[in-house]
């Protein structure tokens, strides 16, 4: 599922830089084309973001409360690991209906 993601991501990406490009501009019939398709992955593309987002603050605040030293906010950190991994747990499973609904692009 994730391979799928990061393609997308990369696609959406390229998208931007392309409907910015002068050249696909003065090409409405395409730049229709790959604004269409970018609105089309938008929401996708937020969702994944989101992820990517509570994954590094988990891995990050994993890494934080092994040398936290005040029992009181290495708690605190415990508590928003848990949040942040419900909040994660979530996501993934909006994504992967998402990826399981999304047609394959040809």
């Amino acid at each position: 599922m994730f391979k799928k993601l990061d393609k997308m991501l990369e696609r959406y990406d390229n998208l931007n830089e392309l409907v910015g490009d002068p050249s696909v501009i003065a090409n409405m019939d395409q730049w229709k084309k790959y604004t269409k398709e970018l609105a089309d992955m938008s929401e996708t593309v937020e969702k994944y973001s989101e992820y990517k987002k509570i994954s590094q603050e988990i891995s990050d605040l994993e890494r934080d409360v092994n040398t936290e030293t005040d029992k009181e906010m290495k708690d605190l950190m415990q508590e928003e690991i848990y949040s942040c991994k419900e909040k994660l747990e979530k996501i993934a499973d909006e994504l992967r209906i998402v990826v399981a609904e999304r047609p394959r692009r040809r």
